[in-house]
């Protein structure tokens, strides 16, 4: 954080990490403030070409065989391993010919984060982004990157302040939105619900700015009234240029 010029936070929240105190080494992180090729080379997997894998720390058979569609004894008898359990950092492991191809973030419009590719039940809310985006006037690929930037489109994650679900959203904002939109009923522990208020509050915060996307995404994240006030922290210009570093991806 420190060489980064950022925080442990940002670190923590835009690379979706669970233990702030955990992290690995050759581990790839998106830095703040960078493009979002850097989201790319997260992911990225070195090899000498599409049938080939060199090991890096932190993995072993069985998630190498997740990744490339296989199976541990198929990786195994094409390298000639005898102990699936020992697998040395540096070694260039022959791809089985049934392997599929590791994915890969391109960088390029609509590519998708791999974590969110792989996961059909987070790649079902996408018509409701779509859906709650559009009924509340915000670019859906906005509202895209900023829940995942907030949450991984995770509905159970909870932060340490009491921000809840997908859009992350303080219990103020909650009272705040069910009032506003006349729904008391809407529970923030149903995904659906969560993302419509998340959606609402989103477009709210793009009027009270203008249609300023910066300032909105900003607000959201450090509070309208003290944006307005005080003035963007160091913080909330790392989250906005993430978020937008992000949003290419969507």
């Amino acid at each position: 954080a420190d060489r980064a010029h950022t925080t442990v936070l940002v670190l923590v929240r835009l690379n979706h990490l669970s233990n702030p105190n955990l992290i690995y080494a050759g581990q790839r992180l998106l830095i703040p403030g960078t493009s979002a090729a850097a989201a790319a080379a997260r992911s990225a997997t070195p090899a000498t070409d599409a049938r080939e894998h060199v090991v890096r720390p932190g993995e072993n058979l069985t998630v190498l065989a997740q990744r490339y569609t296989t199976s541990v004894s198929a990786l195994m008898k094409s390298n000639g391993l005898r102990n699936a359990n020992v697998v040395m950092i540096g070694t260039r492991l022959k791809l089985p010919a049934t392997a599929a191809s590791a994915p890969r973030i391109t960088g390029a419009p609509g590519s998708l984060p791999r974590r969110l590719r792989e996961s059909p039940a987070r790649l079902a809310l996408r018509p409701r982004f779509a859906y709650w985006a559009k009924r509340y006037g915000v670019p859906v690929d906005l509202l895209e990157a900023q829940l995942w930037m907030e949450s991984g489109w995770q509905n159970h994650v909870v932060s340490s302040t009491g921000a809840l679900g997908i859009g992350q959203l303080m219990p103020s904002t909650v009272v705040f939105a069910r009032q506003s939109l006349g729904l008391r009923g809407l529970d923030p522990r149903k995904p659906d619900d969560n993302l419509r208020m998340a959606a609402w509050y989103m477009g709210y915060l793009l009027r009270r700015c203008g249609g300023s996307q910066h300032m909105a995404v900003a607000s959201y994240y450090q509070g309208f009234r003290s944006v307005s006030t005080r003035g963007l922290y160091g913080e909330t210009r790392d989250y906005v240029a993430n978020v937008f570093a992000l949003r290419p991806l969507f």
